[in-house]
């Protein structure tokens, strides 16, 4: 997602310099202890706009300090695993609502099917297939939250051809039916 929305940028930089480690300012540090807190109290939809106003207080801290030097932290081997790992979301955002499989992805990374087995199983920490679905969940919530879209349609823009099976695992993946999440993200 960030890859394709530009106004995602300055988050991009930030998680970029994160792998390296930063220093906020105290009273963004305070802010953002505070908001922490109140994250554990609210429901859930609201979590989401604590959190993404969260990132917006990071971002905007001017005395942010960049902690370790990027040479000291990135050597040749991390790089090549960053930029495999950045090649897949690349492929997984651009592809995600067309019909792809492990082999599909193995033949863009020109490596072994087995070999982006291990690369999800160490760097995403579920399966290539879990992975796909969260992401089309993910974007069938965003769908939802930001546009009018009949449901019928986000179900095929998100790459699901069986409305049962599409409302099947959004409820147990967002604990609400598709239609309930939209009038919950609406009202508040």
């Amino acid at each position: 997602m960030i890859e394709i929305c530009h106004e995602l940028a300055p988050l991009k930089t930030l998680l970029f310099d994160a792998s390296r480690g930063l220093q906020f300012s105290p009273d963004t540090a305070e802010k953002v202890v505070a908001m922490l807190d109140e994250v554990m109290q609210v429901s859930q939809p609201k979590q989401l706009s604590i959190l993404i106003t969260i990132l917006s207080v990071l971002i905007e801290d001017k005395e942010t300090i960049k902690l370790a030097n990027p040479v000291a932290v990135k050597d040749d081997e991390s790089r090549s695993i960053n930029d495999k790992l950045e090649r897949v979301e690349g492929y997984l955002l651009k592809n995600f609502a067309n019909d792809i499989s492990l082999k599909d992805l193995a033949d863009h990374l020109y490596v072994s099917e087995s070999s982006v087995r291990r690369l999800f199983a160490k760097h995403f920490t579920e399966s290539f297939s879990q992975h796909l679905k969260k992401l089309r969940l993910n974007m069938a919530c965003d769908l939802l939250m930001n546009t009018d879209l009949p449901i019928s349609q986000i179900i095929e823009r998100v790459g699901y051809d069986n409305q049962a099976n599409f409302n099947r695992q959004f409820k147990a993946y967002r604990e609400l039916t598709p239609t309930a999440y939209r009038e919950a993200m609406q009202r508040g």
